[in-house]
């Protein structure tokens, strides 16, 4: 559906004078008859329309909720088996989401997340991860937690810092006082070991997914056109980036590229031209480019060992590239950064007769890597 909105209104570059001869031909254009709408509607009022923003900004959150719960059920497993594969970038973790009224900004957010996801002052579960052993000791979306190793827990935005600080790098069990449906209760929970990544849903509706060495993030667009095993496949991938230092070597690459080009650009600059510093930027692009095919090939091949060490069924794991073909058929036959889709499900394929093949014979699952490599 297309909407049409007003221009925006400019200041004009003439001055006032043609802004007020602008503003006289505007009010005359009702009188010399400009065609207007011509149904009868029944009036609104602002607070109607403050009333529904209220809802609808409560709808985005649960959503948001909803879904990097969703998230984290694929990603958990993920996190948890790939150790091996994530070298030093390992933490632990207990699967849970928790929050409280202070982690969102005063104002109108604010009151959505207290209305709509019932949020106060005091520390609450959003989510468990399922299988993990928040969920396994019986901690559940809703509860308040009240006291961590028998220390209160304390209320308002002094919370957050409080439970991440208890469980940084834990791995002696912890005990989580909780108040829920059952009244309040003790549980003992021990954190498991993970790769030290942070996977979060962002609020884009493009179909994507992006690592940063530290993060992996994937949009809600992406979270609508997965299903379960399609997430994981990108999550996996994703985990795989920053697993095998994608994002350090592809800077690198653009910090060499950008001393090439500003090499040149100092050269241009001798001979009495001005390049604007086009060619450092050029280069950069050109370096940051640079085996970034590669990366992607990679990226695929690692993140299937990650799903498969996780127990993923994979069959239908090389699948997801032909859905990706159907939402981007450009893809099919061009490829820029990334190789194109038909090749990267015919590698997915083979990745997977390799994996099956190892879990035949009971060897490792773990990627195949070139002599000297790590």
């Amino acid at each position: 559906m297309r909407t049409f909105e007003p221009v925006p209104k400019r200041r004009p570059a003439g001055g006032g004078s043609i802004g007020r001869v602008m503003l006289l031909a505007g009010g005359l254009v009702p009188a010399l008859g400009c065609a207007g709408t011509t149904t009868l509607q029944a009036p609104v009022s602002d607070a109607m329309v403050e009333a529904e923003q209220r809802r609808q900004r409560e709808l985005v959150l649960r959503t948001l909720v909803s879904q990097q719960a969703r998230l984290d059920d694929v990603a958990f497993p993920l996190l948890e088996s790939s150790v091996e594969i994530c070298g030093a970038d390992v933490s632990t973790g207990i699967g849970v989401r928790w929050t409280n009224r202070s982690a969102y900004e005063p104002g109108d957010w604010r009151r959505a997340a207290v209305d709509g996801l019932g949020l106060t002052d005091t520390l609450t579960v959003l989510s468990v991860a399922s299988g993990g052993p928040a969920a396994e000791a019986g901690l559940r979306a809703g509860d308040r937690v009240l006291t961590l190793d028998g220390a209160r827990v304390p209320r308002g935005p002094e919370s957050l810092a409080f439970a991440r600080t208890a469980l940084e790098g834990r791995t002696a069990p912890l005990a989580i006082g909780a108040s829920g449906p059952g009244g309040i209760r003790t549980l003992e929970i021990r954190p498991v070991r993970l790769c030290a990544y942070e996977v979060s849903v962002g609020n884009s509706s493009e179909i994507n997914a992006y690592a940063d060495g530290e993060r992996v993030v994937i949009t809600t667009g992406m979270m609508r056109f997965a299903d379960d095993l399609e997430l994981a496949v990108v999550v996996g991938h994703e985990i795989a980036h920053n697993a095998m230092d994608h994002i350090s070597a592809m800077r690198s690459n653009a910090l060499w590229g950008a001393l090439a080009g500003a090499l040149l650009d100092g050269l241009v600059g001798a001979g009495g031209a001005d390049s604007g510093d086009g060619l450092t930027q050029l280069g950069a692009d050109a370096g940051a480019s640079r085996f970034s095919q590669d990366f992607e090939r990679e990226a695929d091949y690692v993140g299937l060992y990650v799903l498969a060490r996780a127990g993923v069924e994979l069959g239908r794991a090389p699948e997801f590239w032909r859905h990706m073909a159907i939402a981007n058929p450009g893809s099919i036959g061009l490829a820029s950064s990334h190789p194109t889709s038909a090749e990267r499900f015919v590698r997915l394929e083979q990745a997977l007769a390799e994996i099956d093949e190892k879990r035949r014979d009971g060897r490792p699952l773990l990627p195949e890597m070139r002599p000297g490599g790590d």
